[in-house]
């Protein structure tokens, strides 16, 4: 897998998700990423890595969303927390 395009974030992320159905193996080698699974006693080798990268496109996704929206998601976080606080009244003595 290119690293330009994949994430490791977002393969390591796939890898989490797909850990209950087989033994994924992911590591970097420079801008390379090698995935290696292993579904024990299952034929449909072809779909198990069609659906594990379709699970990493997802999180690619997911992750440059989160990036993007990061400015929001602090505004309106910020906000709701200010929010929450409890009104200071000062006195006049």
């Amino acid at each position: 897998m290119d690293g330009k395009i994949y994430s490791f974030e977002a393969v390591k992320a796939a890898a989490v998700t797909y850990s209950n159905r087989a033994r994924v193996v992911a590591e970097k080698r420079g801008r390379r990423i090698r995935v290696e699974l292993a579904a024990p006693g299952t034929g449909a080798e072809r779909e198990l890595r069609g659906g594990f990268f379709n699970e990493v496109l997802h999180h690619v996704l997911r992750l440059d969303t989160a990036r993007r929206n990061k400015g929001a998601v602090e505004l309106i976080v910020a906000r709701a927390l200010l929010s929450a606080q409890p009104e200071i009244r000062l006195s006049g003595k």
